[in-house]
């Protein structure tokens, strides 16, 4: 990952080979409470199918599939291309259910993790601020992210955005990650967010 400094402030620029994906808690019985769930399902397929195209890892978790289903269905054509990487978990924070999971990423090279998901307040929020803590640069996708109310979805990036995570857009954090123009990547993924 390379550095880039502003004004003093320390900014960590996205490579794809260090970076991760993890879309959480975007399940079936979950997601119909949502604000804006149709528009956070959407601009997933094309977060995803952009993060296909740059190579970057993927990765779903469940909370308590048990209660609240599985992944909805239209992103599971992304978990089988996936290789099925589904996390159950119980524990709000991916970090608290998979401790050893994020030190075999930290191992294969990942500096940056991308995080989407529900509910923006409480599971993304404390996954994203304990991989923080353990020096993860990490991003949170606005557009990616929501909670039953705007109100706790809002606080929350907020929130993230005070203690140091990146909130970018998803068209953003895209053309973070491709840096130029010109390329097939640059094709395939202007066509995904048309």
């Amino acid at each position: 990952m390379s550095s880039v400094n502003l004004s003093g402030q320390h900014l960590q620029r996205p490579r794809p080979e260090e970076s991760l994906l993890l879309v959480i808690d975007v399940q079936e019985r979950l997601l119909p409470v949502i604000a804006d769930s149709d528009a956070i399902v959407e601009r997933h397929c094309e977060l995803l199918g952009g993060a296909k195209v740059l190579g970057v890892k993927t990765i779903f978790s469940e909370q308590y599939p048990k209660g609240l289903g599985s992944t909805v269905t239209t992103l599971w054509s992304w978990i089988e291309e996936s290789d099925r990487n589904v996390y159950s978990k119980v524990a709000f924070s991916f970090v608290d259910a998979y401790p050893e999971l994020l030190e075999e990423f930290r191992a294969a090279g990942i500096r940056h993790v991308i995080l989407t998901g529900v509910e923006a307040h409480i599971c993304v929020y404390q996954t994203a601020r304990d991989l923080l803590a353990l020096g993860f640069a990490v991003t949170v996708v606005s557009d990616c992210v929501g909670s039953r109310e705007h109100s706790d979805r809002d606080a929350a990036l907020l929130e993230l955005r005070r203690i140091g995570v990146r909130v970018l857009s998803s068209e953003a954090l895209l053309f973070d990650l491709l840096r130029e123009a010109g390329t097939e990547a640059f094709k395939q993924i202007s066509m995904l967010i048309k």
